[in-house]
């Protein structure tokens, strides 16, 4: 969608460039305006064509999507992956030294 858009664009500000600089008797005969032995200038066609490129254009870049940076995740701790020596990230509670231990594969705390 936004490619067309921007090709509309781009045909707009031509076929305004067309009429702001050539007269009627010279516009390819498809073209509203044409006449054939005109020599008037059509530029009330012109600044249509051109607001038309600018329409076109607002469309196709709200359509462009909009690019955020990339989600950036914080290094985890050592004892969220897992710890030393492949422990466990399980803890428990030592009421007796009242400190936090680490369960280890092996069974036993390791502090």
């Amino acid at each position: 969608m936004k490619t067309l858009a921007f090709l509309l664009a781009v045909a707009c500000v031509i076929i305004g460039a067309m009429y702001c600089v050539l007269p009627g008797g010279s516009l390819p005969a498809f073209m509203p305006g044409y006449a054939a032995d005109s020599t008037r200038i059509h530029m009330l066609h012109g600044f249509a064509a051109v607001t038309a490129a600018v329409v076109f254009l607002l469309i196709g870049l709200s359509t462009t999507a909009y690019r955020q940076e990339p989600y950036r995740q914080e290094p985890r701790s050592p004892i969220a992956t897992g710890g030393p020596l492949g422990c466990a990230v399980a803890e428990t509670f030592n009421p007796r030294a009242d400190r936090r231990f680490q369960l280890c594969s092996l069974g036993r705390p390791k502090p």
